[in-house]
């Protein structure tokens, strides 16, 4: 799935204003908002793991928006191990495409990717460094991890964000 293609997504690599912008992280706290729930038991096994939740929130608060409730979508995933990883992969994989995007919001929107974007930018200048050690936790634990649950929570979770994603689409056409 290329998730970059999404028409949702389309304003991260076109004309972007900050309304748009908040459109988009509201589209992405829904996502995470509904995976996250899945794999509480989990988190921090990887301890430089993305908090998005706590990140968008915090753009929230820098963009004095006021941070949506909780969101009402539900995502199908195993809560075990394997399926962790498979999902923790996508989730900490997108660190480094938002390397590239939030280049874009800050020359698109006047914000500083510096301090200003941190959802998009949660590790800053250490993100390659952040995906190493992701990279070898993974060789590490190679041997506890059933590769089928976690590529089809992977994909899973993909499908799931295109759902969400279209939702909001939805929502932004019907306004």
């Amino acid at each position: 799935m290329k998730m970059h293609e999404h028409e949702f997504l389309a304003p991260l690599s076109g004309s972007l204003d900050k309304g748009q912008y908040v459109e988009i992280l509201k589209g992405f706290y829904d996502f995470y908002g509904s995976t996250e729930r899945v794999f509480n038991a989990h988190s921090k096994f990887f301890e430089d793991e993305l908090t998005p939740l706590k990140t968008i929130e915090k753009d929230f608060s820098l963009l004095a928006i006021k941070t949506p409730p909780e969101s009402p979508e539900v995502f199908e995933g195993e809560d075990n191990f394997s399926s962790y990883i498979g999902y923790l992969y996508v989730k900490q994989g997108s660190t480094l495409g938002g390397q590239m995007i939030s280049k874009h919001i800050e020359k698109e929107t006047g914000l500083r990717k510096r301090d200003q974007i941190c959802f998009f930018n949660p590790y800053g200048n250490e993100t390659g460094q952040k995906w190493k050690k992701f990279l070898k936790l993974l060789n590490d634990t190679a041997s506890d991890i059933d590769v089928d649950k976690a590529v089809k929570t992977a994909e899973n979770t993909f499908t799931h964000m295109d759902n969400v994603f279209y939702k909001h689409l939805e929502l932004r056409v019907h306004r």
